[in-house]
């Protein structure tokens, strides 16, 4: 995660951010274009590594026996990606802000707001369960 959030945000912080309509804008668009490629790799290297760990630690059998119902057990795994990525997501926005300020430029949250509802957190909510199918 920490390696996402220095490759995300490394664009707006040693490059200059065009003023698409606004700078916000800007730093949102870049971080939210570079952020794409990390929440899909999130969603595949995540949903994989809990289904094989499950599988060596031993511990399917026992999922499968328990007198839960199968969506449970699969919106358990479901929650913990989309936590993980929408952290990530947060991070992001949070760095971007905070860099945002440093360079001096104005920041208007509605902009990452926007951006992020718009574009990431879509991604992050449809395709670990598009995966894992």
């Amino acid at each position: 995660m920490p390696l996402a959030l220095i490759l995300s945000t490394m664009e707006v912080v040693f490059w200059s951010v065009t003023p698409d309509p606004t700078y916000s804008a800007g730093y949102a668009g870049n971080t939210a274009r570079s952020l794409m490629i990390f929440l899909l790799g999130i969603s595949i290297f995540y949903t994989g590594e809990a289904m094989h760990r499950d599988r060596e630690l031993r511990v399917e059998p026992v999922l499968w026996a328990t007198p839960a119902p199968n969506y449970v057990l699969l919106l358990s795994k479901f929650g913990t990606t989309l936590v993980l990525a929408l952290s990530l997501i947060t991070l992001v926005g949070l760095t971007a802000m905070t860099t945002q300020l440093i360079k001096g430029h104005p920041i208007e949250v509605q902009a990452y707001l926007l951006t992020y509802s718009v574009i990431l957190i879509p991604s992050a909510v449809f395709w670990p369960p598009s995966l894992s199918c």
